[in-house]
């Protein structure tokens, strides 16, 4: 058995292996710079969700704590809606977002962030 390995590259061999490599390279760079729009729109949407349970959260807390028809009242809710855009957690423009779209009409959002997904299809932050 004796197995001559007489293997000289070609310059055809070196041009198809630099052709693979620099396609490799660019596929795996793209692929690395695509950032998906299902993710950014799911993170929008949970952000969303996020901001109207804090906002539902404050009105039940002061429901327990014996304020009557507080969820009816405009000028309480647009309290609960600009606190819960204070802190550190909305760090870009969503929160304004989210605020504009629910004090766009107050009296409907103010029942509806008792359900949140719904509240957020409303203002179009979640399909």
């Amino acid at each position: 058995m004796n197995i001559k390995a007489n293997f000289r590259p070609t310059i055809a061999h070196l041009i198809l292996i630099v052709v693979c490599l620099f396609t490799l390279t660019c596929t795996l760079y793209l692929y690395a710079r695509h950032e998906s729009s299902t993710h950014s729109t799911t993170a929008y949407c949970t952000d969303c969700l996020h901001y109207a349970m804090s906002v539902d959260a404050k009105i039940r807390h002061a429901e327990e704590g014996g304020a009557e028809n507080i969820r009816t009242n405009k000028q309480f809710f647009r309290y609960a809606v600009d606190v819960t855009c204070r802190g550190g957690l909305f760090v870009d423009k969503r929160c304004l977002d989210f605020r504009r779209g629910f004090l766009g009409d107050a009296e409907r959002y103010a029942v509806a962030v008792g359900e949140p997904y719904e509240a957020c299809r409303g203002i179009g932050a979640c399909r």
